[in-house]
């Protein structure tokens, strides 16, 4: 199981959607006036004038793209996710795939790392499972930067993954969720939170931790708000004040709510806390 990851693709329809405004240009080659030719061809924004042709002229944007991906890990990325997700009719070839990802891994692209090492803990495409190359490509991705990655390991670390032969490890869990959710990370700031306010693996820490869950809940987490529900209900007080001004203000994608407000005003103040 693995949770979502952001595809350059998705980049790829908002190019799409503004074709008419960009105009798609048979002269291509000759779009981005640059005087050192390999710095033009290796810049990302060489990839993103491909990007609308794909759609009209796929051959011809492919065949582009491989020319430079030695060179231009933003093109090998694309090639990669475009041969693993069978896109643009290209038929699905996970093989050719990773040879494009570790294209651009060889430059450092941590998007390309993240890929790698989920196709070889997912065993995508009747590729063999291998949990140790998949979690060392992970492990490099996330320690890099991407949050996909961050996020992944700390999901798989939170309780095993029994499919992986892994073991739940709290401690690597919250290090790796944490990196994600500084960068905002919607389920990893919920893991964080939890952690704090119950004590897993840090000193525990309520203030923290419902600082942590509320932002989840802001983020649109059904878990963290449940999470703060069931904690209000239960008497815990902070969560009961929590609650009454998520509910008073209609925050968190909830309904505004006067009387069930004024529920946990007073549940709080008998808690005695």
């Amino acid at each position: 199981m693995v949770i979502g990851r952001r595809l350059i693709c998705a980049i790829i329809l908002l190019q799409l959607s503004l074709v008419g405004a960009i105009g798609v240009r048979s002269n291509v080659l000759g779009e981005i006036p640059m005087s050192d030719e390999t710095a033009r061809l290796s810049s990302y924004e060489y990839v993103e004038k491909l990007l609308p042709i794909l759609s009209s002229d796929t051959k011809k944007a492919i065949k582009c793209l491989d020319k430079i991906a030695t060179y231009n890990s933003s093109a090998a990325l694309l090639l990669g996710d475009i041969y693993r997700k069978g896109e643009y009719w290209e038929k699905i070839d996970v093989a050719r795939a990773i040879g494009y990802y570790q294209i651009a891994e060889g430059m450092n692209n941590v998007d390309a790392m993240c890929s790698l090492g989920i196709i070889y803990l997912d065993a995508e495409g009747g590729i063999a499972r291998n949990v140790t190359k998949g979690l060392d490509y992970l492990t490099k991705s996330a320690e890099k930067g991407c949050v996909t990655a961050q996020a992944n390991l700390g999901f798989f670390y939170e309780n095993g993954m029994k499919e992986y032969g892994l073991a739940a490890d709290p401690e690597k869990s919250y290090k790796y969720s944490e990196m994600a959710a500084q960068q905002g990370h919607r389920y990893s700031l919920f893991t964080v939170g939890r952690y704090c306010f119950e004590g897993v693996v840090t000193e525990k820490n309520e203030e923290k931790g419902l600082d942590y869950l509320l932002k989840a809940a802001e983020a649109g987490s059904i878990k963290a708000y449940n999470y703060l529900k069931e904690h209000a209900d239960a008497g815990n007080s902070s969560c009961c004040l929590l609650m009454a001004d998520i509910l008073e203000n209609g925050k968190c994608g909830q309904i505004k709510n006067s009387t069930k407000s004024a529920e946990y005003r007073k549940l709080a103040e008998e808690s005695g806390d």
